[in-house]
């Protein structure tokens, strides 16, 4: 289980204490709640958004509303006493429905306002609240902060981010320069604390004289740089500038880079690198069959056209290639792959050569020529033996029943050959559930060993080369299933495009979330030595959920990743009937690496029932948002029913909620019947 770092635990701490005011007001509304139904009907008051309302800037003379929705969650009706404002001017209300006050709401009815902003001045910002009274016994008086934005500095770059700065295609060993502009557009002077690059290392800033802080005084001043691009490998670049200024809007503006994606390119690969030589090493015994794969791929943002493959030299009775898929006229969409085989059957002892064309629309490279090289040999190929068990276990076998986490010892120690001694073992992972990124731990002795990092599907296939050089005529494979044990298994994993290095420490920070509803809400750590809190997440992995006349809950949180991809995963082997979970995910940190993508997978008695994939969050975004309360499930008393919700939040206003259930969920939910 990961430790959390002193710096995460500072940051955690901080960040908890900040809302503490708002979960302690929530502690009395989740008791007043638990007391309606024993004692009666109420009227119980919720809004939304629940305790605050943040206008972005907005320029002067323009003007801006935000809703604000008033609901009875309680089973007897509401009574709105009065609905007023205190604050800034150039804050109003607006009631399109007419006056509330007086206003009575039925069970689950819903009252909507407007709050509108007109500033009339720049300078500090402009506060204020929103008191709602009513009849609920517990909350009689509701009050909603509104928050304003300095009108300040405002940063203009050109080109945009939407524009991005784009390269075009540039050749290996060549470079070019892009100029970018920063000016400001704000009332107050801009000023510029640092500008830096993430992402790949063939883009290096030139800022020339530029000191920091430099200082922008208004839309007839500006500063520029330069961006260079040198590529020294084939394929698309991505990148990002990131610009610090005190725009209290953008004060980490991202501009993207991009490079070598406008126009066809093409790249081969063979086993993950390039395959301008295809090489059947160790030599192939006369009379067997090998295979290499070779893989192209578009690394272009326009599609690779391919024309033909071709034979230019060597003998094509034991060099040969295998189109799985005809590629003469194919055409691949950027990013997209296809295979063809190299084969090798050697008649001879020898060295035997070969070379290829492949021909494509790519301007750069039209022609790409790579070369096979193989050696037969008329010595007796040794036989590969490979057994496989979870750790912990001495029963080897090549079926593997596991769990998610486990790790797969792996034993081709009883590989052997009958005239001299296996020298060498290669062991490759060649199936594994999509998003899983384990790699292989080999000790070089015939042992070896895989963490089974996902749920799913895996596949451990080793081949094996003798003292004299010979490889292996056969391959031999280990699969392992593994499958969680729980009744409730939820995972998460992401990817961050512009974190190059993936596990080094340092990476986009995503955390998982799981509550029970109607008792749970967001964020909430309870009491950790009493291991009560509602939300599961990394501050709260292990807790106990007692409730009045149920069985107790012990859901935990299994893993937490902290630095680039992944997974978390939440475990629940003790669901009471009728039980209802909802699952959500925060953008904790990014540190730097911009968006990621996120996918969701939740399984219910070992099969996968929910899926969903690369869907992107930021940081503080407001497209995408940095919560995303993704899923709820009901459990039924055997299997479980789940609901797509895709609710995002963004900043903190999702602490200290308790997870909303859309009315036809409720109704399908009302419907489910329980033992």
């Amino acid at each position: 289980m990961t430790e959390v770092s002193p710096e995460r635990a500072t940051s955690s701490l901080l960040f908890w204490l900040a809302r503490l005011g708002a979960l302690l007001a929530l502690v009395g509304l989740m008791l007043s709640c638990g007391n309606d139904v024993q004692s009666g009907s109420k009227g119980l008051i919720e809004t939304f958004p629940r305790t605050q309302i943040t206008f972005s800037q907005v320029s002067l003379g323009d003007q801006r509303k935000e809703e604000l929705a008033i609901t009875n969650q309680g089973s007897g009706d509401l009574n709105l006493v009065s609905i007023t404002f205190e604050g800034s001017s150039d804050l109003t209300l607006e009631f399109p429905r007419g006056p509330a006050e007086g206003l009575v709401l039925a069970p689950k009815e819903v009252y909507t306002l407007l709050v509108a902003y007109q500033p009339s001045a720049t300078g500090s910002r402009k506060g204020g609240k929103v008191i709602i009274l009513s009849n609920d016994p517990d909350r009689a008086q509701v009050e909603v902060l509104i928050v304003t934005q300095d009108l300040g500095a405002r940063i203009q770059v050109t080109p945009s981010s939407s524009e991005k700065v784009n390269f075009g295609h540039v050749g290996l060993g060549e470079s070019e320069n892009q100029v970018v502009h920063v000016t400001n557009v704000g009332q107050i002077p801009l000023e510029v604390s640092d500008i830096f690059i993430n992402g790949s290392d063939e883009f290096t800033l030139d800022l020339g004289s530029l000191k920091f802080p430099a200082t922008i005084q208004d839309i007839t001043e500006e500063l520029t740089f330069t961006v260079a691009y040198s590529p020294k490998t084939l394929g698309e670049d991505l990148g990002s500038i990131l610009i610090q200024s005190n725009d209290p809007i953008d004060s980490d503006y991202e501009l993207p880079l991009v490079a070598n994606s406008s126009a066809p390119c093409i790249q081969l690969l063979s086993n993950g690198v390039g395959a301008e030589v295809v090489e059947f090493s160790p030599a192939v015994a006369v009379g067997d069959l090998k295979t290499r794969v070779v893989t192209i791929k578009s690394c272009g943002g326009v599609p690779l056209i391919l024309e033909s493959l071709t034979q230019v030299t060597g003998d094509s009775s034991e060099l040969f290639i295998n189109e799985t898929t005809p590629l003469a006229g194919l055409e691949l969409a950027p990013l997209e792959t296809v295979t063809f085989e190299v084969l090798y059957s050697p008649l001879n002892e020898g060295v035997d050569v070969a070379e290829y064309s492949l021909k494509s629309n790519d301007t750069l490279r039209s022609d790409v020529r790579f070369q096979v090289l193989a050696t037969g040999t008329t010595n007796q190929c040794p036989m590969a033996v490979a057994k496989g068990a979870v750790d912990g276990s001495s029963v080897l076998e090549e079926q593997v029943a596991a769990i998610p986490l486990d790790v797969l010892i792996l034993d081709g120690t009883k590989s052997r050959d009958v005239e001299s001694s296996v020298a060498e073992w290669r062991w490759e992972v060649t199936q594994r559930p999509e998003g899983s990124t384990s790699f292989i731990e080999d000790s070089g002795d015939g042992f070896a060993s895989l963490f089974l990092d996902l749920a799913g599907a895996y596949e451990v296939c080793l081949s094996v080369v003798d003292a004299q050089g010979t490889e292996s005529c056969n391959v031999s494979c280990v699969q392992a299933n593994a499958r969680p044990s729980e009744k409730i298994h939820v995972q998460l994993i992401w990817t961050t495009p512009l974190d190059p290095i993936v596990g080094d420490g340092d990476g986009a920070d995503i955390d998982l979330h799981f509550t029970r509803v109607p008792q749970g809400i967001w964020g909430d750590t309870g009491d950790p030595g009493a291991k009560n809190g509602w939300d599961v997440f990394f501050l709260n992995r292990e807790v106990v959920w007692n409730m009045p006349g149920l069985a107790p809950e012990t859901p935990s949180l299994d893993r937490d990743d902290t630095d680039g991809e992944g997974p978390e995963n939440v475990n629940l082997d003790d669901p009471n009937a009728c039980g209802l979970y909802a699952v959500g995910i925060h953008y904790f940190d990014d540190n730097g690496f911009g968006t990621s993508y996120a996918t969701i997978r939740i399984f219910v008695n070992g099969q996968r029932r929910f899926q969903k994939i690369n869907v992107p969050v930021e940081l503080g975004g407001t497209s995408s948002g940095d919560f995303w309360y993704v899923a709820l499930l009901h459990w039924d008393g055997s299997t479980a029913r789940i609901f797509d919700i895709d609710e995002r939040f963004y900043g903190g206003d999702w602490v200290g909620m308790t997870p909303t259930i859309p009315a036809p969920y409720q109704a399908a939910i009302d419907g489910i019947a329980c033992p």
